[in-house]
């Protein structure tokens, strides 16, 4: 009943003559004109919170106006890297409940060449001096974690930067496009122990989009529906202790996703997984249901996550190689590879996708994070 009619996604990597309100406007552009609808059909705009630069205050108000629409809904969102899947979740309540019938989905960034302060809130005085500071040293937590609870080596890690990589020189305009090897991998510098540099995530210019609309109007689109077929949240302000007594929220967003979709683990013929580190998608296999519990390195070591393998992930190459969208772009990518646009990443006969989101508060006390997830059907 609802579907995903336009997606589009800017050039992205260090830009410095495009401004964030630029990259937010093209985008917008972009995703409009690929759905075939009139620009005047669009009467939501959800916009995810803008990093680097940029007054958050009003800002999807501000965007409408410079777009040319006074849309019934303008909500500007902030849920971290959770972000973009929850954007699609919500246009997806505002048409069912009659809001709105063409809500653009929308994210803008300039974290490459507008470098923001991080938070130093207390109590934060009392750990940065040690250098517990900023994403990468949370996450490498986790992944100490891991490793010591269930024998996570580093070339599991570098496995998965390998594959991101190889599914990155096959998109063009991809930040990182030069193959890697798990030597490369190891001879990285250290960041926070035990991650490295080719665990880590790229810093991006850019912007991407998706308008998604009630399921009638595809009969005026120029693109092939996808369908909105689930969705699931779950917010948590414990980061740590869940990986050793809960797994986070994370297999509760499955549930809901999978079970309002009506299809199982098996039917997924590629992930789109938020890939802030490399770790991070090894905890979500296992966190989703892909494999077992402290199998997620092994899954990644005989190749599953590969193109051609048991669960193509991000086949554009994610965060980890193509670009920082804040998870927007995970979703062009699986609506792109329902549609069989995807060249010679494409997964041959691919019908479903599922998308991750994850997110929040890492840089503060207590950790918060969102996890957000969707089902996509052709």
């Amino acid at each position: 009943d609802v579907v995903v009619l336009g997606a589009g996604e800017t050039r992205h990597g260090k830009v410095p003559e495009m401004s964030m309100l630029g990259f937010h406007l093209e985008a917008a552009a972009l995703a409009v004109e690929d759905s075939g609808l009139p620009h005047d059909a669009v009467d939501g705009l959800l916009v995810v919170s803008p990093l680097g630069g940029g007054d958050k205050h009003g800002f999807a108000a501000l965007l409408a106006a410079h777009l040319g629409l006074q849309p019934a809904v303008a909500v500007t969102v902030d849920a971290g890297g959770a972000t973009a899947c929850v954007l699609v979740q919500m246009a997806r309540a505002l048409i069912r409940d009659g809001q709105c019938r063409a809500v653009l989905c929308l994210m803008g960034t300039k974290s490459a060449t507008v470098r923001r302060p991080q938070s130093t809130r207390a109590p934060q005085e009392f750990t940065q001096p040690f250098g517990v500071y900023g994403a990468v040293a949370y996450h490498a937590h986790q992944a100490r974690q891991h490793m010591d609870h269930h024998g996570l080596q580093v070339s599991d890690l570098g496995s998965v930067a390998v594959a991101m990589r190889r599914h990155a020189s096959l998109k063009e305009g991809a930040q990182q496009r030069a193959p890697i090897t798990l030597e490369d991998h190891a001879a990285s510098r250290i960041v926070v122990d035990p991650l490295r540099l080719l665990d880590c995530c790229q810093i991006s210019d850019g912007g991407a989009a998706v308008l998604v609309a009630a399921g009638d109007l595809a009969a005026d689109a120029r693109q092939v529906p996808v369908t909105v077929a689930g969705a699931g949240q779950f917010s948590r302000a414990d980061m740590f202790s869940s990986y050793v007594t809960g797994r986070g929220g994370a297999p509760a967003t499955a549930r809901r996703a999978f079970d309002e979709a009506g299809v199982a683990h098996e039917d997924i013929d590629v992930a789109l997984l938020y890939d802030c580190f490399t770790i991070t998608v090894l905890l979500q296999l296992e966190d989703y249901g892909f494999c077992e519990i402290g199998e997620g390195g092994a899954f990644a070591r005989d190749g599953a996550v590969e193109l051609g393998g048991r669960l193509p992930v991000n086949t554009h190459g994610g965060l980890l190689s193509d670009s920082h969208l804040m998870g927007m772009g995970h979703i062009v990518e699986a609506v792109r590879q329902l549609r069989g646009e995807c060249g010679l990443r494409q997964v041959a006969g691919a019908r479903t996708a599922f998308v991750s989101g994850y997110g929040g508060a890492v840089h503060e006390t207590p950790p918060a994070v969102t996890w957000s997830s969707l089902v996509l059907t052709r």
